[in-house]
């Protein structure tokens, strides 16, 4: 079974990688994030973990975006 975790729990440099979408390959569309981490709750936890994982997720994702 596949299973996902979050945003920066992972081995992928998000900031790497998204500067180098930005900057070396000219994207600039848009960046979504599917939340599918057991740690927070998911799929049938409850809302408010769901929702911390979202959070940490979000804040992940802006540290990595190149500005």
């Amino acid at each position: 079974m596949l299973t996902g975790i979050s945003l920066a729990r992972g081995k992928l440099d998000w900031k790497r990688f998204l500067t180098c979408a930005q900057t070396k390959l000219g994207f600039d569309g848009y960046v979504s994030v599917e939340h599918e981490d057991r740690e927070y709750a998911w799929p049938n936890g409850d809302i408010e973990t769901r929702k911390k994982g979202l959070a940490y997720g979000l804040s992940q994702l802006r540290q990595a975006l190149v500005r």
